[in-house]
């Protein structure tokens, strides 16, 4: 099986963009399915609002998974799917079986409080999430108990350290970055092409764009529309699919949806709940990748 990297999250830390900008790599290959999921090999039976729509997703058959990847073999191949970062354990089991040791693995973290907070905004965004932010965190132990999908785990998925640690203990080639990394976009799309060994200054980064961003939907409508659902979406989808380039199309929609969307803050409150909860891990993490992350526990 052909994969020469995996991007193992963590979710909404950037990987996203990483997807989009990757992909203008003329040597590089990531299947459309963004999240293939298929060493997480998770049982599909996760309950929820709506989100566990993605953790019951993915590709589970040999063949369907080797297939994404078809006709790219002289092109450095990679996924992108969050969930094996936080399935740590089973996914690099997998790896190893699957692909080998050698792989390259590509990490980026972000601050597990705007993590957590931007989860729970991206599911209110969708319509999956009808607690308050800091109910829906009170509530998480009961929802794990439920069997919800992963993305509900607001805080759980912010606990980096030991998923950090075995995929470093188990891969060769590991590289860790940061959400902040992606402020200074030429430098990290750099390094990550001399990562694969492919040519850098190629991704073209003139046009910078915000990808799946959170946020409350001004308009469900326009939301849904943007998206490509709805009645009104779906009459005219096929017109538009023949009139106009698929890149262009997805732009205009990124576009429409972003502007629709309210930014909302953190509670003070909030924040210095999780900042506690966080503490020790983020101490852990800054030992094991040797990275100051004292800027993570500001309040």
């Amino acid at each position: 099986m052909k994969i020469d990297f995996i991007v193992v999250g963590a979710a909404k830390s950037g990987t996203t963009s990483l997807f989009y900008y990757l992909n203008n790599h003329p040597d590089i290959f990531i299947p459309d399915v963004k999240e293939c999921r298929f060493f997480s090999k998770l049982d599909k039976n996760f309950k929820g609002l709506g989100a566990e729509y993605y953790s019951n997703e993915g590709i589970t058959d040999d063949n369907d998974y080797r297939n994404l990847f078809a006709g790219n073999e002289d092109k450095v191949c990679g996924d992108i799917s969050n969930d094996y970062l936080y399935y740590s354990t089973r996914s690099i089991e997998n790896i190893k079986k699957y692909v080998g040791t050698q792989v390259k693995i590509i990490i980026i973290l972000r601050n597990p409080v705007e993590r957590a907070f931007s989860s729970y905004m991206h599911h209110i965004r969708e319509g999956w999430e009808t607690l308050s932010f800091r109910e829906a965190l009170d509530h998480e132990e009961q929802r794990l108990a439920d069997n919800w999908g992963w993305t509900y785990h607001f805080k759980r998925a912010g606990l980096y350290s030991q998923s950090v640690k075995e995929y470093i203990d188990n891969f060769d080639n590991v590289k860790i970055y940061t959400y902040e990394d992606l402020r200074n976009l030429d430098w990290l799309l750099n390094d990550i092409c001399s990562f694969l060994n492919v040519d850098e200054n190629v991704i073209n980064v003139s046009s910078v764009e915000k990808f799946n961003e959170s946020g409350r939907p001004r308009s469900k409508f326009i939301h849904d529309f943007s998206n490509g659902r709805g009645i009104f979406a779906n009459i005219i989808k096929p017109i538009v699919k023949y009139l106009i380039p698929k890149s262009l199309i997805n732009k205009a929609k990124r576009k429409i949806s972003n502007v629709n969307l309210i930014r909302e803050s953190i509670k003070s409150e909030d924040k210095n709940y999780l900042i506690y909860y966080y503490k020790n891990d983020i101490h852990k993490l800054e030992t094991i990748i040797r990275k100051d992350l004292s800027n993570w526990l500001d309040k």
